[in-house]
């Protein structure tokens, strides 16, 4: 494989490297890396930032949980 002309970005690198610490037997080609690997990064920062979010909507009294 030839290396890319350009270098990654830091964000897109310490996601892979994130979803290697959790899965250290994962493989996958280019495009299955972003297909599975990068969505599901981004999926779960999502989740934890929209759980903070709304507990701070709780605690500021904006909303309640049911």
């Amino acid at each position: 494989m030839k290396p890319p002309n350009t270098s990654p970005s830091p964000d897109v690198a310490t996601e892979v490297l994130q979803y290697l610490l959790r899965n250290p037997a994962a493989e996958d080609t280019v495009e299955g890396i972003v297909h599975w690997w990068l969505v599901e990064e981004r999926l779960m920062e999502a989740v934890s930032e929209v759980r903070s979010a709304l507990a701070r909507l709780q605690q500021d009294g904006l909303i309640t949980v049911r």
